[in-house]
């Protein structure tokens, strides 16, 4: 039985085109800087707001004859941002009246 061996011609320029690809992807590995960190391009995000209602005292009517009391209240939207607190304070329009009936005439 005869082996055949790979002639010169084919072993000769794959060994030589296989060198000359490791000798470029190692050159080109040396002048193309590769980053760790890019940049990002997400743009900021809004801060996370908080808003509360409250209703805040506004005065009392009383009324002398019958021994009735109003009492005015009007509520407000508060932004709070967590990081710095208060931001801003808004009427909401809402006005609450509340109504009632004393039985000592010492509390007028």
């Amino acid at each position: 039985m005869k082996i055949r061996t790979m002639p010169y011609s084919i072993l000769l320029p794959t060994i030589t085109g296989i060198n000359l690809m490791i000798i470029a992807l190692l050159t080109v590995h040396n002048l193309i800087p590769i980053y760790e960190s890019v940049p990002s391009f997400a743009s900021e995000s809004k801060p996370h707001l908080t808003t509360e209602y409250q209703l805040e005292y506004v005065d009392t009517k009383a009324n002398a004859t019958n021994n009735w009391k109003v009492e005015h209240y009007k509520e407000y939207r508060y932004q709070l941002n967590p990081e710095k607190g208060f931001m801003e304070r808004t009427s909401t329009g809402n006005e609450v009246y509340l109504k009632y009936w004393t039985t000592h005439e010492s509390d007028n």
